[in-house]
């Protein structure tokens, strides 16, 4: 079954175009599925302030509200008061939403 809060951040996403971060964040966890999945080095990039997750540029903090929503409820954030990590039993459940309802949004 789907997360409807899930769903509401894909929206958000969706409406103001950035499906690729969603993209490459269910690339990411797919990969490390047999892991705790921690925050993607790759979205740790700041230059001047502006966040630039996978290599792209984002002027606010989208990205990092995301993953902090994903931590909160599918993982821990333990000891790391920035970024946490989603726990192994969750990462294919949420990789999954993501691609499902990337797919369901591009056909």
């Amino acid at each position: 079954m789907a997360d409807e809060g899930l769903t509401a951040l894909l929206d958000i996403g969706y409406y103001n175009g950035w499906m690729d971060f969603f993209k490459n964040l269910a690339d990411y966890l797919d990969k490390n599925n047999d892991v705790l999945a921690e925050f993607p080095e790759d979205m740790e990039v700041e230059v001047n302030g502006t966040i630039m997750p996978f290599g792209k540029v984002y002027s606010d903090l989208y990205p990092r509200i995301v993953w902090s929503w994903l931590v909160l409820k599918y993982g821990d954030y333990g000891t790391s008061p920035r970024y946490g990590w989603i726990l192994k039993e969750n990462i294919k459940l949420i990789a999954n939403q993501i691609s499902e309802y990337i797919k369901e949004m591009t056909e």
